[in-house]
């Protein structure tokens, strides 16, 4: 999709679930601006009826003077919304990647200002339009479009005399370092260099010739505008033309001494590692977010060990950075730990598929008249067992979901208290059946 800088948009698609989603439109890169002028005269007599009116009107685009950096987090944040509106991304995937760009960015933008901005100027270009009573002023409007020509003439001959200016004012001596001056700036020509002199004095002269030439051309056109302006009470409208660049710093100059100059290598440098990709991260974090958790639970704790380790990393590069490490924190979130929580994790999952087959079994051997007494006391052991046990049914149902992990975020944050609650419930069970079974034997 193109537009011009007269245009705005954006894009919109529909979803199966009936939401509509939405990509704005990135921040355009030129812009229009529209003008215009008007004037009437009416003179009504005994004889004759006179009317006369004028109208101009004019158009200006300029492109909008931008840093690399801020480009590129435009292009960055648009391309992920259009990977999201076309599907390449998930939910947890779009997070991720938001996050990533703004990692990158960070960085760019750090060095960019270390090491000076670059950036394009701007650039505006208007158009002419000009309009009169026509009975009353053809021949000026005539004359004032002659001189609107040869100003824009004058003006290309201004920008030809500089540039050939910019040519012949060379540096003399050519060897002589910080001690060269432009050729132009010498009253008298070396002996060595005065054809180089006087190609320069003649260039210098010429571009003196050509502005004094645009100056005149100008006074005259503005003459001409000044008559029209005039004319029949002011019956006249114009706008002027014209292009010129906005100006802008093309790279920021600024003199810096070796040791400036070291020690910002050595900062940007660091930025630079220090802002990768981390992508077993991104992927652990995705992973962790969404439904897809292998039964053995071996991706689940690499990825602990990976975000505690990743954490403990960014906890040291804070107390580096700000002077601010929490002893406690490292001790915490240390590597050994780490590894620890994943032979943790990989003993928890065998007792949670033993607890879960214990606890489905135990659900299905329970007699309705004892379920309510039997799932409260255990739901007291095991501190939270989740809102989808509303009833028994409701609780088969969900404990023998397929390719699920029912009751498991709740059995890792409390597995004792699980097994503790199966253990009694268990007992319960075996202690109503022995006193039922010593009931019968009563009554025979």
């Amino acid at each position: 999709m193109t537009v011009d800088a007269k245009q705005r948009h954006l894009v919109m698609v529909e979803h199966p679930d009936e939401k509509i989603m939405v990509c704005a439109e990135a921040a355009p890169d030129a812009f229009a601006a529209f003008g215009s002028s008007f004037s009437f005269k009416g003179l009504l007599g005994a004889t004759s009826n006179d009317v006369n009116a004028a109208n101009a009107f004019a158009s200006t685009a300029a492109t909008i003077e931008r840093t690399q950096t801020v480009n590129l987090l435009r292009e960055m944040l648009y391309r992920t919304c259009e990977l999201w509106l076309s599907g390449a991304l998930n939910k947890e995937e779009f997070l991720m990647r938001t996050a990533r760009d703004h990692r990158t960015v960070v960085a760019l933008l750090a060095i960019e200002q270390l090491t000076g901005v670059v950036k394009a100027p701007a650039t505006v270009i208007s158009g002419p339009a000009v309009s009169a009573a026509a009975a009353q002023s053809e021949e000026l409007v005539k004359l004032l479009n002659t001189y609107q020509e040869q100003r824009t003439a004058r003006e290309a001959d201004v920008a030809t005399a500089a540039k050939e200016l910019a040519e012949a004012n060379t540096l003399y001596p050519k060897d002589g370092g910080d001690s060269a001056k432009p050729i132009c700036e010498l009253a008298d020509a070396p002996a060595d260099a005065k054809s180089e002199h006087k190609k320069c004095k003649d260039a210098q002269a010429k571009h003196s010739e050509a502005k004094t030439a645009l100056v005149a051309a100008q006074k005259r056109e503005d003459a001409v505008l000044g008559q029209l302006a005039a004319l029949s009470g002011g019956l006249a409208a114009a706008t002027n033309a014209g292009s010129f660049n906005a100006g802008g710093i093309d790279q920021e100059k600024r003199k810096l001494s070796d040791v400036q100059t070291a020690v910002i290598a050595g900062a940007v440098e660091k930025i630079v590692l220090g802002s990768g990709i981390d992508e077993p991260l991104v992927f652990c974090m995705t992973y962790l977010q969404s439904e897809r958790y292998d039964p053995d639970g071996t991706t689940r704790a690499t990825c602990e060990q990976v975000i505690r380790a990743r954490a403990a990393q960014d906890v040291k590069t804070s107390g580096q950075l700000f002077g601010e490490a929490n002893d406690e924190a490292l001790e915490i979130l240390s590597l050994s730990e780490a590894t620890e929580a994943r032979s943790r994790a990989t003993l928890l999952s065998a007792r949670y598929r033993v607890a879960l087959e214990n606890l489905k079994n135990l659900m299905m051997q329970t007699p309705e008249a004892q379920w309510d007494a039997r799932w409260k006391a255990f739901a007291n052991a095991a501190g939270q067992v989740g809102p989808e046990c509303i009833d028994r049914a409701a609780c088969v149902k969900y404990a023998n979901r397929e390719n699920a992990f029912p009751f498991q975020t709740y059995f890792l944050l409390n597995p004792d208290g699980y097994e503790k609650g199966i253990a009694e419930w268990s007992d319960a069970l075996k202690a109503a059946a022995e006193a039922e079974a010593k009931k019968k034997e009563g009554t025979k």
